[in-house]
Parts: structure tokens; sequence; C-alpha cells
């Protein structure tokens, strides 16, 4: 019994012997370099040129898709705003017409109020002093409101006065409460006796207030989020040239995979959109799950 466990023994040790350890194995590959290089090319390169062709084609898919969200949302929003904005329009044409007549301002202010959507108030600034608000309720704060003489108001006003064209204010806080873009249209009446010497014939102006949250509501930029899309809504600051953030995610504007322009009056904001990548399709996953096994395994 002995015997045979000896002879069993030196068995084990003398195949131990013949058997190469992983050194020699290593160096056995480096020292025929020749052979295991085009192999090893060979079995990863088709494997690697498919990966690459893939993750180009779901970024250019990202890409499509995201151009398609984002301009539709941007168009969305730009309408609003235009639709809004050129209320002012209407209403200065009323105080135009009337020669600064603005009797019966409240019954047509209604009409324009609730026909058009989104509008918080309807304001005239009788020589840039805020004359007539409607509704009135909860805008109390605002009457008598010397446009020229507020520092945060006065080089938008002048602006517009300036190019006798509507200008978009804001968004900013306003007297009466609330955060909001303010559309100015300045009025123009001959033989007015102008209180600004250099602006003869200026009555002052017809004023939409527009609310900043329903402004996003209405541009169904939150429907962004729920298709698994950040975004975020910025402008250069007319003061400082500086960016500033007005709604989303701020810094997305950094390096967002897509950017769209919305233009207002005398004001250009942009809309950056970025997909959450994480959002994979089932197809998208088996794929890249199949590719990884045949990187690790080839």
């Amino acid at each position: 019994m002995m015997q045979q466990q000896s002879i069993f023994t030196d068995a084990l040790n003398e195949q131990g012997k013949h058997q190469p350890s992983r050194r020699t194995f290593m160096w056995a590959l480096l020292k025929n370099w020749w052979f295991v290089l085009p192999l090893f090319l060979i079995c990863w390169l088709p494997v690697w040129i498919l990966t690459t062709l893939y993750i180009d084609d779901v970024e250019r898919d990202f890409k499509q898709t995201t151009d398609a969200v984002g301009e539709l949302q941007a168009s969305v929003l730009r309408l609003n705003l235009k639709r809004n904005i050129s209320t002012a329009d209407i209403l200065a044409g009323f105080v135009e017409i009337n020669q600064g007549d603005v009797n019966g301002f409240e019954q047509n202010a209604e009409i324009l109020y609730r026909s058009i959507g989104g509008i918080s108030a309807l304001q005239l600034a009788k020589d840039a002093k805020i004359s007539h608000i409607f509704p009135l309720k909860g805008h109390e704060a605002a009457m008598g409101h010397d446009l020229l003489h507020d520092d945060l108001r006065r080089k938008e006003a002048y602006i517009a006065i300036s190019s006798g064209k509507i200008t978009v204010a804001g968004p900013f806080n306003l007297k009466q409460g609330g955060y909001a873009l303010i559309a100015r249209r300045p009025v123009f009446i001959p033989d007015y006796h102008s209180q600004i010497m250099q602006y003869p014939n200026f009555w002052g102006f017809a004023n939409v207030l527009i609310m900043f949250d329903k402004v996003l509501e209405d541009g169904g930029l939150d429907t962004l989020t729920a298709q698994g899309f950040d975004y975020e809504l910025w402008r250069f600051h007319p003061d400082t040239g500086q960016p500033q953030s007005l709604a989303g995610q701020a810094g997305l504007r950094e390096n967002p995979l897509s950017s769209f322009e919305i233009q207002l009056p005398n004001a250009l904001w942009y809309l950056a959109v970025q997909p959450r990548f994480a959002a994979l399709s089932t197809s998208q996953e088996v794929a890249i799950t199949t590719l990884n096994l045949l990187v690790r395994h080839c």
C-alpha cells in the first residue's frame, strides 16, 4: 500500500515538472508575439468596430429624437409668447384710434383678457405712469408706477420708446408680487404734447403682463421632463451680459445635445435640451449587453 502511494506521488511530481507555469506561458506568448498579435486583432477588431458603430448609431438616434422633441417645444413656446405679446399691439391700437381717449378701457380689456389665455393683466401707462389696469384686483400696488424713474424698468422702457416697437421686459419680480414678463408697446398720438421732451407725441405705453409660470405651463416645457429630457431655458441678461438661467436645470447650457433659439421682439432666449441617456430601449439594452459579453469572452 505504501509502495502504491509512493508511486502515485512520484507520478504527480513528475507531471508537475512538465506542466508549464503561468510565467512560462506568458513568456511564450511574448516570444511569439508575431503570431499572438494578429490573432488578438482578428478576435477584437470586429468587436471594437461593431461596438463603435452601434454607439454612433445610438447617439445619432438620440440626437435626431432630441432635435425633433426640442424643436417642437421651442415652436410651442414661440407661438404662445407671440400670441400673448401681440395683444399689446391690439391694446395700443385702441388708444391710437381714440386719440388718447381711454373711456371704455375696462370693457375692451376684458374682451382681450378672456379671449386670449395666458395673460395676467392689461395696463395703460399714460406718460409712462401706470394709469389703468384690468383686472385691478391683485394688481393695485402697480397703479401709479413710474416706469421711467424705476432703475429696473427704465432701460427697456426707453428702448421701446426709441424703437417705436414692442419690447419684452423681464422676467422680474413685480411690485404687486409674482414673477412675470411685460410686453410694452409705445403709443404715439399726433399733436399730443408729451412730457418727455425728446419724444414728442409719446402718449405712453400699452402693457401686457404675463406671469412666468404661465409661460412655462403654456409652453409645455414640463412635458420635456415627462418624456425623459432635461432642459434649461436661459438668456444673456440685458444689463450684465452674463448668462441667466430662467427655468430648468441650471448649467445644462454648457454642453447640451441640442439648442434652440426663442426670438422675442428685443431679446433672444435659448432652450437647451439633453436626453437622459440611461433611459435606453429594451432592444438597445440587449444589444449593448451582447457586445459587452463578446468583448469579455472573445
